[in-house]
């Protein structure tokens, strides 16, 4: 038996480091809706979903399946990924002409995250909390 759990465990980690190789990872993210008249976020109306992190063959993207999404977060979207032992965090590479440079700073313990927004050349939290715990 220890022998054949060795074997699976070595081949596991092999598939792992074999070309074309796919780490996917996936947490809860709450999705907050706008009201139609003003335009703003609203704090208590939302769509809790998943934020999929893909990563293959030296790239990286993401996507968030929390019902209607903005424009400037709908499919696939490219990434650079920076793990710690604290944080995986998930900076959007590629953001649509008009739209924010965002990332996602994920605490690794699973007890969640933050949404952040570049400004001017500083990272700024976001007001709302989008959940970001491990998906289960």
């Amino acid at each position: 038996m220890k022998t054949l759990t060795r074997l699976l465990v070595a081949l596991a980690a092999a598939l792992l480091l074999a070309p074309g190789a796919v780490l996917a990872q996936s947490w809860e993210y709450v999705s907050y809706k706008k009201d139609k008249t003003s335009g703003q976020y609203m704090r208590d109306d939302s769509n809790v979903g998943t934020l999929e992190l893909v990563e293959r063959d030296g790239k990286a993207f993401f996507r968030i399946i929390a019902g209607a999404m903005d424009i400037c977060m709908r499919g696939n979207l490219a990434t650079t990924v920076l793990r710690s032992p604290e944080t995986t965090t998930i900076t959007m590479s590629e953001p649509l002409s008009g739209c924010p440079t965002v990332r996602y700073v994920i605490r690794n313990d699973g007890s969640g995250g933050a949404r952040e927004y570049l400004r001017e050349d500083a990272w700024v939290n976001g007001r709302f909390d989008h959940g970001l715990t491990p998906k289960k």
